[in-house]
């Protein structure tokens, strides 16, 4: 089971939502705008001696302090994760265009994501594989 982060289309405005896989998502309310940049950030906590892990999104969060409140959490009893051992992709069954210009895997909120701005960014499959492509045009204070 993984984390599953959804866009949800009403009108002229997106809602944001979080699940496990399998379960009903928990959504934000359509207050989000058509072709806008947003900073989404899920989490998953991993709870060893329950099946009760946690998924929290945030929302624009500030990554300049300490880790702020989520926009979303959700605990529910759905099968949790051993590992993390893959992020997923996918497309739904609307045809809409959703831009990522980035994905970071950290285990601290301290490792948010680096000021890095994309040029391009493009995934194509490879054997049994999905093969990342990307260019940068500016990084900041990376390693």
């Amino acid at each position: 089971m993984r984390g599953r982060v959804y866009v949800k289309k009403s009108g002229s405005n997106i809602a944001f939502g979080i699940s496990k896989a399998g379960t009903v998502p928990i959504l934000t309310s359509f207050s989000y705008s058509l072709n806008t940049t947003y900073l989404l950030v899920l989490k998953y906590i991993f709870n060893a001696s329950a099946s009760d892990d946690v998924i929290e999104l945030f929302i624009n969060p500030d990554l300049s302090g300490s880790e702020p409140l989520p926009s979303l959490t959700n605990i529910d009893i759905a099968t949790d994760l051993s590992n993390i051992g893959a992020i997923a992709l996918r497309q739904g069954s609307k045809s809409y265009n959703l831009i990522i210009d980035g994905i970071r895997v950290a285990t601290s909120w301290s490792l948010a994501p680096l000021p890095v701005e994309f040029t391009s960014f493009s995934a194509s499959i490879a054997d049994d594989a999905v093969k990342l492509n990307w260019r940068t045009e500016t990084e900041v204070n990376n390693y």
